[in-house]
C-alpha cells in the first residue's frame, strides 16, 4: 500500500494565500491611514482647547 504523505503546501497554493492577502491588505490600509489621521487631527483640537 502506498500512502500519499504531503509534508506542505504546493507553490499554487502558497500564491493563492498571497494574492489574497495582498487584496486585503490593499483594501484595508487606506482606512487605516484615514483612521490615523482623523485620530491625529482630534488630538491636536484636543490639545489646543487646554
Amino acid at each position: 500500500m502506498q500512502k500519499n504523505l504531503r509534508a506542505g503546501f504546493s507553490l499554487i497554493e502558497l500564491l493563492i494565500v498571497i494574492v489574497i492577502l495582498g487584496g486585503l491588505v490593499a483594501v484595508v490600509a487606506p482606512g487605516l491611514m484615514d483612521a490615523a489621521d482623523g485620530a491625529k487631527e482630534i488630538l491636536y483640537v484636543s490639545k489646543c482647547m487646554i
